[in-house]
C-alpha cells in the first residue's frame, strides 16, 4: 500500500478529555418505562443543551431510530442509527425503555430489542457529547451508541480495533452503503469496499500505520482526528510516513469568525460518505453552518476509489468527471443512468 503522509498538529491532552468524559456520564434523565412515538409528541429524547436527540426521524416513507446532531429546523445530521438495514417502521411504532433494553414494538409485528445489554437497565441519558448510554441499578454503563458506530465518529468518540464504519446507501438514505473503513487489529486503517476481504489487493486507502496493534482512531474536541495506541499518539514521521493527522485548516480560526463563538460552539465528526470519503467537519452552532476540514484520501480522481462503479463495470474521468463504463458483453441496468452503473453512487 502507498505510504501516506500525515500533519502533526498540538493535541488537547487526552486525560482531560477522559475526566469530562467521566463527568458527563453521571447525567441520566430517561427512566425505565419511558417512551417515544414516531408521529405523536414525544418524538425524540434530547441532550441537556438540546443539541442532540435520541428518536425517531422520517426516511424512507417510515421512521427510523437514531441519533441526530440539532443544527437548524429541518436540517438535522443523522450521526447514528439502529438496525439500519431494517425496513422503515410505521407511525404506530413505540420505543420503550425496560429493564431488558430498548424495545421496539410496532403493530402486527414482533417486537424486538434495539440493544443487547448483559446486566439490566435502570436508566438512560442522551448526552451533550452525542452519545446515547443505558445504565445499570449500579450506574454503570450497560450499552452506548458510540460504542456501535455506523457511518460516523463525532468529538470525543473513538473506532476501536476490529471495528469499521460503513458508509451510506445515499444522501437521503441511512442504509448501509458501498464502502467501509475499518481499524484493523494490525494496527492499519484501512479503507475498502464493502464485502471484501481485508487485503491489501482489496484497499483504496490506508494509514500505513501496521505492526503497532491495538490502535484506536480518535477525534478530539479540537477537531484532531489521529491514532492512539497506549496512552500515546502515533505521530512521528518514520521512513515509511507513518505519522498523524490533522485539519490543515487552523481550528481557531473559525471560532475567530465570530467574536462570540467559543471552541464548544464547535462540533466536529467525520463521516465515512456515500462515495468512500472520509470527511472531517466542523459544525459551527452560533451560525448553524458546517465546513468540510480535510478529507482521506485526497483526490480529484474519484476513481481512486475501487467499487465507485458498481459489479461489471469500470471507472473513467471525463473533464473531471466521474464516467462508469460497462465491460463489453455487459449492460446497464437502468438504461436511464445514461453511461452509469446503475449501482454507481
Amino acid at each position: 500500500m502507498a505510504p501516506v503522509m500525515f500533519y502533526v498538529l498540538l493535541l488537547f491532552p487526552f486525560g482531560l478529555q477522559l475526566a469530562r468524559g467521566a463527568d458527563e456520564s453521571r447525567v441520566a434523565n430517561i427512566t425505565l418505562g419511558s417512551s417515544i412515538l414516531p408521529a405523536t409528541n414525544p418524538t425524540a429524547w434530547f441532550s441537556p443543551s438540546g443539541r442532540f436527540a435520541f428518536g425517531f426521524y422520517s426516511e424512507d416513507g417510515g421512521f427510523y431510530v437514531g441519533v441526530w446532531l440539532q443544527t437548524s429546523p429541518g436540517n438535522n445530521t443523522v450521526i447514528w442509527t439502529a438496525n439500519r438495514d431494517d425496513a422503515p417502521v410505521s407511525e404506530d411504532a413505540m420505543l420503550k425503555l425496560t429493564e431488558q433494553g430498548l424495545l421496539l414494538t410496532q403493530k402486527d409485528k414482533e417486537d424486538r430489542f434495539i440493544t443487547n445489554l448483559q446486566v439490566g437497565a435502570s436508566t438512560a441519558s442522551m448526552l451533550d457529547s452525542g452519545n446515547f448510554i443505558i445504565y445499570d441499578a449500579n450506574f454503570e454503563s450497560q450499552w452506548e451508541s458510540f460504542s456501535n458506530p455506523t457511518d460516523t465518529i463525532i468529538s470525543g468518540q473513538t473506532l476501536q480495533a476490529g471495528h469499521e464504519l460503513i458508509s451510506s446507501i445515499s444522501e437521503t438514505s441511512h442504509s448501509s452503503g458501498r464502502f467501509r473503513l475499518r481499524m484493523q487489529g494490525d494496527g492499519n486503517l484501512v479503507s475498502y469496499p464493502v464485502n471484501t476481504t481485508d487485503t491489501a489487493e482489496n484497499a483504496y486507502w490506508a494509514s500505513s500505520s501496521d505492526g503497532l496493534p491495538f490502535i484506536s482512531l480518535n477525534l478530539d474536541n479540537h477537531g484532531s482526528l489521529y491514532l492512539f495506541q497506549n496512552e500515546s499518539r502515533i505521530c512521528n514521521l518514520t521512513s515509511n510516513n507513518q505519522n498523524c493527522y490533522h485539519s490543515s485548516t487552523n481550528t481557531s480560526d473559525l471560532a475567530n469568525t465570530n467574536n462570540n463563538l467559543s471552541m464548544t460552539d464547535l462540533i466536529y465528526r467525520a463521516t465515512l460518505n456515500v462515495d468512500g470519503i472520509l470527511q472531517l467537519y466542523a459544525h459551527d452552532l452560533e451560525s448553524n453552518t458546517s465546513k468540510v476540514l480535510f478529507e482521506i484520501p485526497e483526490t480529484n480522481d474519484k476513481c481512486v476509489i475501487k467499487g465507485t462503479c458498481g459489479f461489471n463495470s469500470y471507472c473513467t474521468s471525463m473533464d473531471e468527471k466521474l464516467v462508469c463504463m460497462c465491460f463489453p458483453g455487459f449492460v446497464y441496468i437502468d438504461a436511464n443512468k445514461n453511461g452509469l452503473d446503475a449501482n454507481r453512487i
